[in-house]
């Protein structure tokens, strides 16, 4: 069953064991989180849909261009290899309708977006959202979570597992194959299909350019850029957000269910997921808006007994909430 927290979205995917009971011990801290959060939840429109268009357009262009030999290879592998790393987080967005929310007259860009960005990485887009929904639903569950099979002890064990669970045999395949069974829906059962149609296309575009005498162009502007973008995507979207995977959906477990840490990429380079705990509280507020909406709701977080040392109040060198 999902609800819509005050204020949120139209559409917002949220488990209603993720509010159940929660304002009843503190129901003025409650009513404070929740009126801080409304004034971030905001779509994010068009530069959203432009950037998610843009860069999908990028990755095409240096595609195009490196088979006509117009592009140095390099200069291609690193454009191709960006947005790759960054295509599951605009689509994201999509997911969760913070492009442009249900009963908007732009909503068919917002699912438009969502499909065309998750292209390069031979994702679709209906299979993402069916996931992450159940991500949501069921975070850190080891028998309901599909992104579950992510965790690993240390973050060299996670990247090697990310690898393994790539594999053509079982890992991701088979976690998000039983996802999708036990959600149990007609669309859970097409993205399933989807996933199958695009995996064969994916594979015969890198045969024909193999074929067509273009191997290194498949090799180093398409297969191994998708690597890296899911390599990065598995560390730093679900493994370093959610390590050690301690709290679960529902009641006040809700607050320990992400982690909020400090990346030495910075929060660009480890795109906001500092601040992962925001989103999974209040799906409907844009990435760009997860870290203002943090600061703005630490004092609230450090009173629910979150630990929020490794992002300090803003202007201090010190952890002056904790």
């Amino acid at each position: 069953m999902s609800v819509m927290l005050p204020g949120e979205w139209v559409g917002a995917e949220v488990d209603a064991r993720a509010v159940t009971g929660l304002g009843s011990a503190n129901g003025q801290l409650r009513g404070e989180e929740i009126a801080i959060a409304r004034q971030f939840q905001v779509a994010g429109g068009w530069p959203y849909a432009l950037a998610m268009l843009g860069g999908t357009g990028l990755w095409a262009a240096s595609l195009v261009l490196a088979l006509a030999g117009w592009m140095p290879l390099m200069a291609a592998f690193v454009v191709s290899t960006l947005f790759c790393s960054c295509s599951y987080l605009f689509a994201h967005e999509s997911i969760h309708h913070n492009v442009f929310p249900r009963g908007s007259r732009w909503h068919w860009l917002n699912e438009l977006c969502g499909w065309v960005a998750l292209l390069p990485m031979a994702l679709p887009f209906s299979l993402a959202r069916v996931v992450h929904v159940r991500h949501h639903a069921h975070v850190n569950d080891p028998d309901a979570d599909p992104d579950f099979i992510d965790d690993a002890p240390t973050l060299r064990t996670a990247v090697w597992r990310s690898i393994v669970n790539r594999q053509p045999v079982g890992g991701w395949r088979e976690s998000y194959r039983r996802a999708c069974e036990q959600v149990g829906t007609r669309k859970a059962a097409a993205a399933a299909r989807h996933a199958i149609a695009l995996g064969w296309l994916y594979v015969a575009a890198l045969m024909i350019m193999a074929w067509s005498g273009h191997a290194l162009v498949a090799a180093l502007v398409w297969w191994l850029p998708r690597h890296i973008g899911l390599t990065y995507g598995r560390i730093y979207l679900s493994w370093m957000p959610h390590h050690p995977r301690q709290g679960r959906q529902g009641r006040q477990e809700r607050y320990r269910s992400t982690r909020v840490f400090h990346s030495a990429l910075g929060d660009l380079g480890s795109s906001y997921m500092g601040y992962h705990l925001v989103h999974h509280l209040y799906p409907t507020i844009p990435l760009h808006l997860t870290k203002p909406a943090y600061h703005a709701l630490r004092p609230i977080l450090v009173a629910r007994g979150v630990d929020c040392s490794a992002k300090p109040a803003r202007g201090t060198g010190m952890d002056q909430c904790s």
